[in-house]
């Protein structure tokens, strides 16, 4: 590591370098989507999307919320070189995960059955691809409570969109056409090479963490309260999953694909500014589980201070660039996704305002309380779906940004609630602007 990096503090490094990663993976995610979305029109492209984001989102169950729960848990681990333990944490979490993609994949197939939910590449190969998306984000959640946040970062961000777009840019050149079930089975490859690869670090991380002391084969109880620990977890990221991505299930059953195509641009773009707090709060997390298992308040106060500082510093230069290029970055697309503009500009406003509060609900987890945080993301979502079914007809896509925008906003205020109610942490932007306006304060 070279001299400035020592020097900076670990929280900022290693998040500047994490949404360095993101950054590089969302420029290769949104090269892919320029690329297909030239290639197929909004039409098709919508109902390659509508797919993709039905499978993310019953992804997200896979794990029964076990993935989640790594990032408190294998920290734990760790610190008390306890590597028996992990790896009964993680046979359970793989256990859990074939298990529940049996479940989803019934799912899939009697809702494509009774003709609720007609995918466009079939029900087996979402399926399948839900099942290779859990496991590269679970080994993603793994490393990263090993602390090697930027190692995760580079399997996912650069190595699983890279084989991608070189697969799709490889047929294009060809001349050969692409189908959205084409595209789902490169998708679905990607995925599976980067898996594999991201499961073989993690047992290089398991095997070079050395014993300590006796541990009793104590698997079934302590399933239990992984479990009773990680369902709410679980239920919290499909919601906040939900919460982004609601409006593309809304508009898909409301108004048809060719919307769904229109108007996922402008959702990429808003996952831009989304990016620096996913970046902070997933440093933050491992992070602030240690320093709160050496009862170190104050400096987990710092952590989220530092955490909030570059979310909210990377948010809103990007929210700007967005606002005043947004007409230039949807034309890249093509001429018809111009119809988007309205509904970005909504969907940054609310971003500008909901990245203020920082990794509140991180934080609440952190401090065990993800109860609270289910419960408010509960609310935010029916709140969502509510708006949604009200303003779609009457305002289309500009009526799906708001919904998502003002729900958005809902949930992070009662978040920083929360955290200001039961406990003395502030996660918003006032502490370090407090700090740093103490400090520029002359002394008498």
């Amino acid at each position: 590591m070279s001299h400035r990096l020592s020097a900076m503090p670990e929280m900022i490094w290693k998040a500047i370098a994490s949404f360095g990663l993101r950054f590089v993976a969302l420029g290769l995610q949104f090269l892919g989507s320029i690329m297909i979305a030239r290639h197929l029109g909004a039409e098709s492209f919508g109902a390659y999307i509508f797919a993709y984001t039905c499978a993310s989102l019953a992804g997200a169950c896979l794990s029964l919320g076990m993935a989640e729960l790594s990032m408190r848990e294998v920290p734990i681990f760790a610190e008390h070189k306890n590597r028996a333990g992990l790896r009964r944490y993680f046979k359970v979490q793989l256990g859990t995960i074939v298990v529940m993609s049996c479940v989803v994949a019934l799912g899939f197939f009697l809702l494509e059955q009774f003709g609720v939910l007609i995918l466009a590449p079939g029900w087996a190969l979402v399926a399948i691809f839900a099942l290779a998306n859990v496991l590269v984000l679970t080994a993603e959640k793994n490393m990263a409570g090993f602390q090697r946040i930027v190692t995760a970062r580079l399997f996912d961000s650069i190595l699983r969109p890279a084989l991608y777009v070189l697969t799709v840019a490889a047929f294009l050149f060809w001349e050969q056409a692409l189908s959205p079930t084409q595209l789902l089975v490169i998708a679905t490859f990607a995925a599976l090479a980067a898996a594999i690869a991201m499961w073989s670090w993690v047992a290089r991380l398991i095997k070079a963490l050395p014993q300590s002391g006796r541990q009793s084969d104590d698997t079934a109880q302590h399933r239990r309260w992984w479990y009773i620990a990680s369902i709410p977890m679980m239920l919290t990221t499909m919601i906040n999953m939900l919460l982004m991505d609601m409006d593309v299930i809304m508009i898909g059953l409301l108004l048809g694909d060719g919307d769904v195509g229109i108007y996922r641009p402008a959702v990429r773009g808003v996952a831009l500014v989304n990016l620096a707090n996913l970046a902070a709060v997933q440093t933050l997390g491992p992070m602030l589980a240690r320093a709160l298992a050496r009862q170190d308040t104050k400096g987990a106060q710092v952590l989220m201070g530092q955490a909030v500082t570059i979310t909210t510093a990377l948010g809103l230069v990007i929210c700007v660039a967005l606002a005043f290029g947004g007409d230039l970055y949807l034309g890249l697309f093509g001429d018809e996704f111009r119809a988007a503009r309205p509904a970005l500009i909504i969907l940054i406003a609310g971003q500008a305002c909901a990245i203020l509060g920082g990794g509140a609900g991180a934080v609440l987890v952190m401090l065990k309380r993800e109860r609270w945080v289910l419960g408010i993301n509960v609310a935010a979502i029916a709140l969502n779906i509510g708006l949604n079914i009200f303003l779609i007809p009457i305002w289309g896509l500009q009526g799906a940004a708001c919904a998502t925008a003002l729900s958005l906003v809902f949930a992070k205020i009662a978040l920083v609630i929360c955290v200001r109610q039961l406990s003395d942490f502030d996660p918003t932007i006032v502490f370090p602007l407090k700090r740093l306006l103490t400090r520029a304060r002359p002394r008498s």
